[in-house]
C-alpha cells in the first residue's frame, strides 16, 4: 500500500495524519491584512474557536438556555460559546452546556462545521445526557436564566423569541442525523486531538474517471502525501484553500474556482489547544471533486512536485467512493 493511500485509509477511519510540511500559503487579497506567515493563532486573541452542543432527549425534542447577557436577556438559544484558552473543543462543549444548562454531556459526534471565512469557526457537536439536571429560574447565574426542553418544531416555527435563528440549519442537520440508521450516515467523530501552531488545510481533491478514482498529491523523495495549505485568518474558508491549490498547482487562476468545485464534505479536524498559545491551530481535511467537464483541462499537472495518484486498493478506492458520493457520508459544512 503507498503512503497516500495509507494516509487515506487512517483518515477515512477518524484518525490522525501528520501533514508533512507546509507546502502552500495562502496570500489575502487584502493589502492591510498582516503576511499569513506572520500570523499565528492564539484563541480569543487572532482566533476565535466557537462549539456548540445540540442536545436530544428520546423525544427529539432539543434543550435551548435562555440569554441572560443584557444585550439578549431572555431570549432562547442552543448552548455554545467560545473555547478557552488551553481547551479542546469536546471540553468546551461539555463546559458550555454545564455552565448554562445545567446539564452533563457526552458529545456523541461533531455534525458540523462552520466558518464565515474571517474570524470564527463553530464546531457543532450532537450531545447526550449524562447527569445534572436543567437550570431552573431560581438557579440562574451571568451564563443564563435557566434552560428548557422544546420541539424541533416549536423552535423552527418562531413558538420560541429566540436571541438568533443562525443555527436553524445546523439544527435541521442534527436531526436528520439522529434519524438516519448508522449505515447511512457518516460515522460518529471526535475532533482528533493533535497539535497545531497554523490554520491549516489538507484538501483531498478527487478525479472520477469511469472504474477508478484519482487523488491529487504532493510527491517528497518518491514518497506521495496530501498537499498541506496554510491559511490566513482573514481568508480561513476551504474555498480559498482549493483556489490556492489550483493557482499553485495548476496556475490556474480565478475565484470562480471554489464555485465550479464545490466542497463535498470534512473527513477530518484536528486540533489540541494545549499548551495555549502554542498549539491553538487546527487542520481540516475538506474532500473536493473535479467535475467531469473539467478533467481534459487539468489532467497536465504544470508543478512536479504534486501528480494524480490512482487509488489502486480494491478497499480504499469502495470506502473513499462510497463516503464521497453518497448522501449523508461526510461532515457538512454550513454556508
Amino acid at each position: 500500500m503507498s503512503e497516500i493511500e495509507s494516509d487515506i485509509a487512517k483518515l477515512l477511519a477518524g484518525e490522525i495524519v501528520d501533514t508533512g510540511s507546509i507546502d502552500i500559503s495562502h496570500t489575502s487579497a487584502s493589502s492591510a491584512a498582516p503576511n499569513v506567515e506572520d500570523f499565528k493563532p492564539v484563541v480569543k486573541r487572532t482566533v476565535c474557536y466557537i462549539v456548540m452542543a445540540l442536545v436530544f432527549d428520546d423525544a427529539g425534542r432539543v434543550v435551548l438556555i435562555q440569554e441572560a447577557k443584557p444585550s439578549c436577556k431572555g431570549l432562547w438559544y442552543i448552548p455554545a460559546g467560545r473555547v478557552e484558552p488551553g481547551e479542546n473543543f469536546i471540553d468546551g462543549a461539555k463546559r458550555e452546556c454545564l455552565e448554562e444548562a445545567g446539564l452533563e454531556i457526552e458529545p456523541e459526534t461533531v455534525f458540523s462545521i462552520e466558518s464565515n471565512g474571517l474570524y470564527w469557526y463553530r464546531i457543532g457537536y450532537i450531545g447526550r445526557v449524562t447527569g445534572g439536571k436543567l437550570k431552573t429560574l431560581e438557579e440562574q447565574d451571568t451564563e443564563s436564566l435557566q434552560a428548557k426542553w422544546f420541539t424541533v418544531e416549536e423552535i423552527l416555527n418562531g413558538c420560541v423569541e429566540l436571541r438568533h435563528s443562525d443555527f436553524f440549519k445546523s439544527l435541521k442537520l442534527a436531526q436528520k442525523y439522529i434519524s438516519l440508521p448508522a449505515t447511512s450516515r457518516h460515522p460518529h467523530y471526535q475532533i482528533g486531538i493533535q497539535p497545531h501552531s497554523y490554520l491549516l488545510c489538507r484538501p483531498v481533491l478527487l478525479k472520477q474517471t469511469q472504474g477508478s478514482l484519482e487523488v491529487l498529491c504532493r510527491t517528497d523523495d518518491g514518497k506521495t502525501r496530501l498537499p498541506c495549505v496554510k491559511l490566513h485568518k482573514y481568508q480561513f474558508s476551504l474555498s480559498a484553500a482549493i483556489t490556492t491549490v489550483f493557482r499553485d498547482v495548476f496556475q490556474k487562476t480565478g475565484s470562480v474556482l471554489h464555485t465550479i468545485i464545490p466542497i463535498s464534505g470534512v473527513l477530518t479536524v484536528e486540533h489540541c489547544g494545549i499548551p495555549a498559545r502554542e498549539h491553538d491551530g487546527l487542520c481540516v481535511t475538506p474532500v473536493f471533486v473535479l467535475p467531469d467537464e473539467l478533467h481534459d483541462k487539468f489532467d497536465d499537472v504544470p508543478n512536479k512536485d504534486y501528480l494524480w495518484f490512482k487509488i489502486s486498493d480494491q478497499n480504499i478506492l469502495e470506502e473513499l467512493t462510497h463516503r464521497t458520493f453518497s448522501d449523508n457520508m461526510l461532515i457538512p459544512v454550513v454556508k
